[in-house]
């Protein structure tokens, strides 16, 4: 349980400072609203987490080594129960960068 919050709270914490970095460059460049710019990348840190189930960067780096040792990406998962799943990410870290996202981009 304490593994997943971690999980969780970390998720968000790097989607919400990589969303306010991704704004500040948007806004910067074309002179926008940043409310505007940080609800757009709310939503597109939302979707790209709760679509990838938060393991793409974990499949990615290991592919290479994995290959080497001649197994398919698509290995089965070892876990003790206390990660968050990819249902899991969905839920609690993409569905509420999206309704964040939603909040700011209807605030007017």
């Amino acid at each position: 349980m304490k593994r997943a919050l971690r999980q969780i709270l970390f998720a968000l914490g790097a989607s919400a400072a990589g969303a306010a970095a991704g704004a500040a460059v948007w806004t910067l460049i074309t002179g926008d609203s940043y409310r505007i710019a940080l609800a757009f990348s709310f939503m597109l840190f939302g979707a790209l987490v709760g679509l990838s189930g938060g393991s793409v960067a974990t499949r990615a780096g290991t592919n290479d080594t994995w290959a080497f040792l001649g197994m398919g990406p698509d290995r089965p998962q070892e876990s003790a129960g206390e990660g968050l799943t990819s249902v899991g990410f969905f839920l609690f870290v993409g569905l509420p960068l999206l309704i964040i996202g939603l909040v700011l981009f209807g605030r007017g």
